[in-house]
């Protein structure tokens, strides 16, 4: 979600292997109009199932 602080929060959802790539990418690398000024992850919670079925852009 684009935050009107200029930042951006989310959640992911997927295999360890998937988030793990996921979490590095948005660390690092991200979208190439951003600027990645630093990323900070919360919890992590396994989950039985996945509910989310798409990616979407959501603001605050």
């Amino acid at each position: 979600m684009n935050s009107e602080h200029g930042t951006i929060m989310g959640l992911i959802q997927g295999n360890a292997r998937s988030f793990e790539a996921m979490r590095l990418w948005l660390t690092f690398t991200g979208s190439p109009t951003s600027r990645i000024d630093k990323c900070i992850f919360g919890p992590i919670t396994e989950l039985d199932d996945f509910s989310f079925e798409d990616f979407t852009i959501r603001s605050e």
